[in-house]
């Protein structure tokens, strides 16, 4: 038994304060015969999904924008209420670029986010001694500098990222 319902194929932006406000939602009803992934210990339930996204999304041009977004994510398990989780993922993303010779892209998020038992830092490991998901928060961020234009004989780019995750449980 598996089904899945979208609040629209395309969602359509709200005009707020010269940009877009963009609320979609997706939910989701679906049966797994095999939740931890194991060989040994199969066990079956029962998961209701629910996906909200919020997006505020401001653009001069495709060059020239700003994006703050909001992701959820929140399963029940029917058969296995300890598999239960809310995920929350807050991000922003941004692009400027003044001329042709200059473009600047910036992002930065922070989550707070799970692995299923039998997954990620669990894989391989027996349910029996986990008794939770593993939660974990996630901070990241990064920055994109590209200088020179496509036609001129010189040029360079430059990219940093961080990413910093700490696990909270087990």
């Amino acid at each position: 038994m598996s089904g899945a319902v979208s609040a629209a194929p395309d969602p359509q932006g709200i005009a707020v304060g010269g940009a877009s406000l963009i609320p979609t939602i997706r939910i989701q009803h679906r049966h797994d015969d095999n939740i931890f992934s194991s060989d040994i210990l199969e066990e079956s339930s029962t998961i209701t999904n629910l996906t909200p996204r919020l997006e505020y999304y401001a653009e001069r041009d495709d060059q020239n924008f700003l994006s703050v977004t909001y992701d959820g994510d929140y399963a029940r398990y029917w058969d296995s209420r300890d598999d239960d989780y809310e995920d929350h993922t807050l991000s922003i993303l941004g692009a400027y670029s003044g001329n042709d010779f200059f473009r600047l892209r910036a992002d930065a998020s922070t989550a707070q986010l799970h692995d299923n038992r039998g997954e990620g830092a669990s894989e391989g490991i027996s349910t029996i001694f986990r008794d939770e998901t593993d939660q974990y928060d996630r901070v990241q961020a990064g920055l994109f500098l590209d200088f020179g234009r496509q036609t001129s004989r010189f040029g360079f780019s430059l990219e940093a990222r961080t990413i910093e995750i700490e696990y909270t449980t087990n």
